[in-house]
């Protein structure tokens, strides 16, 4: 394995920062789907005991970000068209759900900042830095609107989704430049909002998760037979 991880300089809490540099690795592509991840091999490369790494993994698990296929056998996660239907559909469900109760906790002020942040997207799509888009849409957009439902377990469980959608992203962002969620939809879901109608804004969201599924497991799948 080629050593793209960083060095650890921070002795506190030492499987954090191993969770979140792999994290990070993951998300980012630089460890693929499928990609087997050795302890001992991390360990070497940063440095460390093999405990801390132990710690970032079984975190890592939880997410879904790395699959346990034996019991010596550690994967990043890889996604079957099953895999895929069952995160965006999930997605879907979960967010409708936190744009309905978002929208009565709404205040002016949480307007300016999500329209702030639709800004950046805007800004980064006509730079066309396709993979920041993904990350400003799901991490700082959707993470918004989830967050103001202020339902504790919902924000918990579309963390998890979150954080695989990241790592899905990156296998189908590699050549496609046709993005779903377009600053125009998000636009168009503000103005929903703030004319107070739930099931339209409620509805309109899940179609906008939905809408590009099929095309989205065909290119994952193709994406990966060529890598």
């Amino acid at each position: 394995m080629e050593n793209i991880f960083k060095p650890m300089d921070d002795k506190t809490s030492l499987h954090i920062l191993v969770y979140n540099q792999l994290k990070e690795l993951i998300i980012s592509g630089k460890l693929k789907p499928g990609e087997r991840l050795m302890e001992y091999e991390i360990a070497e490369k940063l440095n460390i005991s093999k405990t801390p790494i132990r710690e970032a993994i079984r975190e890592l698990s939880k997410e879904g970000l790395v699959i346990h296929e034996s019991r010596r056998k550690l994967t990043v996660v890889d996604f079957t068209e099953k895999d895929i239907r069952e995160i965006l559909t999930l997605r879907a469900e979960l967010e409708s759900i936190a744009v309905s109760l978002a929208i009565p906790r709404f205040t002016s002020e949480d307007y300016q900042e999500l329209e702030k942040r639709i800004e950046e997207l805007h800004q980064r799509e006509d730079q066309k830095d396709f993979i920041d888009v993904r990350r400003i849409d799901i991490e700082r957009i959707h993470s918004f609107l989830v967050g103001m439902s202020g339902n504790t377990r919902l924000v918990q469980m579309w963390k998890v989704l979150a954080s695989q959608m990241m790592v899905l992203f990156q296998v189908v962002e590699l050549k496609s430049k046709n993005h779903g969620y377009s600053t125009e939809n998000h636009r168009m879901l503000i103005k929903m909002m703030k004319n107070g109608d739930i099931k339209q804004a409620s509805d309109f969201l899940k179609n906008h998760i939905l809408r590009n599924l099929e095309s989205i497991i065909l290119e994952y799948s193709h994406n990966r037979e060529e890598t």
